[in-house]
């Protein structure tokens, strides 16, 4: 057993810094990000009158996050 215990030991030592370079999934916007991009949303809706559909695939594409 303490041969199968020294392999887990090994691959998970192998695997650790793949797992720390994969960032987590955004779950939406911090403060910080809202503040950002605020001015952003309300030129392309209100102002240019873009649909939600459009916003939606504005912001996946140029800042990551996915509207739910």
């Amino acid at each position: 057993m303490e041969g199968v215990q020294y392999q887990n030991d090994v691959l998970a030592a192998s695997l650790a810094p793949v797992v720390q370079l994969i960032p987590p999934p955004r779950q939406g916007f911090s403060k910080r990000d809202w503040a950002e991009v605020k001015e952003t949303i309300r030129e392309l809706y209100l102002n240019q009158g873009q649909t939600l559909l459009q916003l939606s695939r504005y912001l996946q594409e140029n800042h990551g996050f996915k509207p739910t």
